[in-house]
C-alpha cells in the first residue's frame, strides 16, 4: 500500500548504533551502516559531543573512528572532551579513536584556504577516503561540513564533494556524520541549502 512502513523491513538493515539514549530507538536501532547523515544545529546544540560520542560508542565496539577536525586543533578539542564520562583516552592509545586536522591534509596536498577547484575537490576526496580506507575506519564525523564549504564556495563542487566522500567512504563500510552549523532562525538545514539534499539523512 503507497505510503505504509514496513518495520520488520527498516529493522532488517544492518545498523550502526549511535550509543545515544533515545536516539537509537528513534533510529530503529541506529544510522543504517554506510550512510552519510548530517547532524544540523545551533552554536551549543551539541552537534560535536554528539558525533565524539557516536564515535566512542563505536571504538568501544571495536570500531576503528576518525574524528576530522576543520577548524578546531585536535589538541584543544581533546582537553574539551575528556571530562565527558562517556570518554576514555585509552581509546586512543589503542588507536581505536584517531582526531585528524584537516587544514593539515590541506597543507600536504597544497592546497590554498580560499577556494578550492573542481580538481582539489577531488583530490580532497581521495586524501581522506585513502586515510579512511588505510586505517580500516568504520565511523567517522566531520566537524563541520559548513566550514569546508566556505572552500567550496559553489553548489555543485559542494554537491560533488558529499556526493563523491559518501560513496567513497560507504564503499569501504564507513558510516559518517557530517556536521552542519546553521543560524538559530536559519530556514533550512545547512549553509547552502545544497548539503541535505546530498546526505541520506538529517538529525
Amino acid at each position: 500500500m503507497v505510503g505504509s512502513f514496513d518495520s520488520s523491513a527498516a529493522k532488517a538493515v544492518s545498523r550502526c548504533p549511535t550509543g545515544i539514549d533515545g536516539l537509537d530507538s528513534i533510529l530503529n536501532g541506529g544510522i543504517p551502516r554506510g550512510n552519510t547523515i548530517l547532524v544540523t544545529g545551533s552554536c551549543g546544540t551539541g552537534k560535536t559531543t554528539l558525533g565524539i560520542e557516536f564515535l566512542v560508542h563505536g571504538a568501544l565496539a571495536n570500531e576503528n573512528s576518525m574524528f576530522v577536525s576543520v577548524t578546531e586543533d585536535s589538541g584543544k578539542l581533546m582537553n574539551n572532551i575528556i571530562p565527558y564520562d562517556f570518554f576514555s583516552q585509552d581509546l586512543m592509545k589503542k588507536g581505536k579513536l584517531v582526531l585528524i586536522d584537516l587544514p593539515i591534509i590541506y597543507e600536504r596536498l597544497g592546497l590554498s584556504r580560499t577556494e578550492f577547484t573542481a580538481e582539489e575537490v577531488d583530490m580532497l576526496v581521495k586524501s581522506v577516503a585513502n586515510l579512511a580506507r588505510e586505517m580500516g575506519v568504520k565511523r567517522m564525523v566531520i566537524d563541520s561540513i559548513t566550514s569546508v564549504c566556505y572552500q567550496l564556495k559553489s553548489e555543485e563542487k559542494i554537491r560533488n564533494f558529499i556526493l563523491k566522500l559518501g560513496t567513497a567512504l560507504s564503499s569501504h563500510g564507513c558510516t559518517t556524520i557530517l556536521i552542519s552549523e546553521i543560524s538559530p532562525k536559519a530556514d533550512r538545514y545547512s549553509l547552502y541549502g545544497v548539503e541535505e539534499a546530498i546526505a541520506d539523512g538529517i538529525i
